[in-house]
């Protein structure tokens, strides 16, 4: 764990945002370890990529044998692509953060960003806001030491808690299950190269996009409910 991501967990207990901000940090280290034990430099998978491209290059030779394709720009163009961006993204874990993090996770902030005009990040803004509802109810309740369920004050707790677990609850896993998905990215990045296993890159993928724009709507759907 980074000295940066030790101060921001330091400071995790401070509120939900900075929470937030925690496990941010924390779900970049797991990826960014994750990627460098699997296909990178020195990774346990290094030799696992060399194979496949192997057998990928063999698969094509061998069609050229037996006539089912030529050396035409139209056949060898997607070929070479295929590889270049494979080799990219599953050993670069520059390009894979530039590409991957930063689309599937900083995107739908952005895009959040410009749905409700704020100019940081939409997602630690409202977060903020929570704490503000929290800490109101928190005085709104202030003296009382036996607080029923069905009390006013209990009511306000609940209601409170409900909303917290329906957006940033929600918000939380997804920016886990995020984490969790592209630290294993490489994996299916490689899968790509071959038509049988592409659909699991697909999969992958899709998975990646929900995981991605579910944070989006848990933002926009809690600012909603906060206004009313």
């Amino acid at each position: 764990m980074s000295a940066q991501c030790d101060l921001v967990l330091s400071e995790a207990a401070g509120g939900i945002a900075a929470a937030l901000q925690a496990v941010d940090c924390v779900a970049a280290e797991v990826t960014s370890t994750a990627f460098g034990r699997l296909f990178a430099s020195g990774g346990a998978l290094a030799t696992s990529l060399t194979i496949l491209l192997v057998l990928y290059v063999a698969f094509f030779a061998i069609a050229l044998i037996t006539g089912r394709t030529n050396l035409s720009v139209r056949a060898l163009l997607p070929k070479v692509l295929t590889i270049g961006l494979v080799l990219t993204f599953a050993t670069s874990f520059v390009a894979f953060q530039a590409f991957f993090w930063n689309m599937f996770l900083a995107g739908p902030d952005w895009v959040a960003g410009i749905l409700t005009g704020d100019r940081g990040s939409a997602t630690m803004t409202f977060a903020s806001k929570v704490d503000v509802v929290f800490l109101a109810v928190e005085q709104a309740s202030d003296g009382q030491t036996d607080i029923e369920a069905f009390s006013p004050a209990g009511m306000l707790w609940m209601g409170a808690l409900l909303f917290m677990l329906g957006t940033v609850g929600v918000l939380v896993t997804a920016r886990i299950g995020l984490a969790l998905l592209l630290a294993l990215g490489p994996i299916f990045v490689v899968m790509a190269l071959f038509t049988s296993t592409r659909g699991l890159f697909t999969g992958w993928l899709k998975g990646v996009v929900m995981l991605g724009l579910t944070p989006l709507f848990a933002v926009l759907g809690g600012g909603v409910m906060l206004e009313l």
